[in-house]
């Protein structure tokens, strides 16, 4: 990542239930001391701190404090400690917390004035925080918030043991606990009580996170409001993320201030000034490189199938796959030469040696996995363009 005169960055981390937590804090360049407004940024399923850098930049060249972190399984190119099998909502609960607690600690950081941030399931877990913790959060940013997840468990598995031991959701596997918690956690009940302001950005062509979860949202929380970006898709790229920072800002702005959010119009997004610093893109997610929603993105009453309670999990799993809820297509086979058939003598071969294989990291996994490989990739190529 190229040095910047209009940020600075220092990594951080917390500690939570022996797992270390990745983080790192965006100052403005010329940060000289003193306790300033934060945001505090978790990331959506499967993604990593990457997404959330852009907005990061935008707002500490303007004077914020900005925390992005890594949440624990998280995803597969996260630089925090943990196995996605193990991740859940109630573990990416417990890492925000550990977040934000060192956060209220830096001297760097105005504890009284920090702002819970989330994109897609990252926006659900702020939700949870700010429910649990409602003296924490001076107000609320979700993007396209994952608000469906709890409605989808529902429909997919009627009793919790018809949940698996771990399935594939969206092109990473996730255990039992993860199913569990989403089926337990409905966020609405989680809304009512929260007494800050809340700001939701969603665009109206979300397939994979619907529009109709957050409009729902609005009314549920006692102070909220829905601001929409027409023509965006899962993941603000460009000019779309241009004006979700442009409204992030503005919303901390009017929060800092104790003045009411009076956000610009989507017009002013598109005719910015010339010298008007832009955020930089987050990494392209394979599915959304094309431009096409993800296959597995269906309509609410579409997204889910009638699945009979008394259900075993294989069942379950054929069913999810089938209608598009889950993602269980199969990996790219590797290409490999066609072997003649073995001698019959060859059954009497010498076993292979277990031991003698080698240990692959995650890195060297993801050659053989498409979905790591473009990740991990945009991922490096982010770092390069700054």
């Amino acid at each position: 990542m190229p040095a910047s005169t209009k940020y600075r960055t220092c990594d951080l981390s917390a500690q939570r239930d022996g797992l270390s937590i990745y983080g790192q804090l965006y100052l403005p360049g010329d940060y000289a001391g003193g306790a300033l407004p934060c945001v505090v940024c978790a990331h959506g399923f499967g993604a990593n701190y990457l997404h959330n850098v852009p907005y990061a930049w935008y707002l500490a060249e303007r004077g914020y404090a900005v925390c992005c972190f890594d949440f624990c399984g998280g995803g597969y190119a996260s630089k925090s400690n943990g196995n996605p099998l193990d991740m859940s909502l109630a573990t990416e609960l417990a890492d925000y917390e550990a977040i934000v607690q060192v956060l209220r600690e830096r001297p760097e950081v105005d504890a009284s004035n920090l702002y819970l941030m989330g994109e897609g399931q990252g926006g659900f877990v702020a939700t949870m925080v700010a429910h649990e913790h409602p003296s924490w959060a001076k107000g609320l940013i979700l993007l396209y918030p994952a608000f469906q997840l709890h409605d989808e468990a529902r429909r997919a598995f009627p009793t919790k043991k018809n949940i698996p031991v771990s399935y594939r959701l969206f092109g990473m596997r996730v255990g039992r606990g993860y199913g569990y918690a989403v089926w337990d956690t409905n966020p609405y009940t989680q809304m009512r009580d929260y007494p800050g302001n809340v700001l939701i950005i969603h665009g109206d062509e979300d397939a994979t996170s619907l529009i109709e979860y957050s409009e729902r949202a609005a009314d549920v929380f006692p102070s909220a409001r829905l601001e929409t970006i027409h023509g965006a898709k899962h993941i603000f790229r460009e000019r779309y993320l241009t004006r979700a920072a442009q409204l992030l800002y503005e919303f901390v702005q009017a929060e800092v201030a104790g003045e009411p959010f009076e956000p610009s119009s989507e017009e002013d997004a598109e005719t910015l000034a010339a010298d008007e610093p832009q955020p930089a893109q987050a990494p392209v997610e394979p599915a959304a490189s094309a431009g096409k929603a993800p296959a597995h993105a269906k309509k609410p009453d579409a997204h889910m199938p009638s699945i009979n309670k008394d259900a075993d999990a294989d069942s379950v799993i054929a069913a999810l796959s089938a209608a598009g809820a889950v993602d269980a297509r199969p990996e790219e086979p590797k290409k490999r030469a066609v072997e003649a058939p073995k001698p019959a003598h060859a059954a009497a071969a010498k076993p292979t040696d277990q031991a003698s294989r080698p240990t692959h990291t995650s890195t060297q996994r993801a050659r053989y996995n498409p979905n790591y490989v473009a990740k991990i990739a945009s991922a490096r190529h982010f770092r390069r363009q700054g």
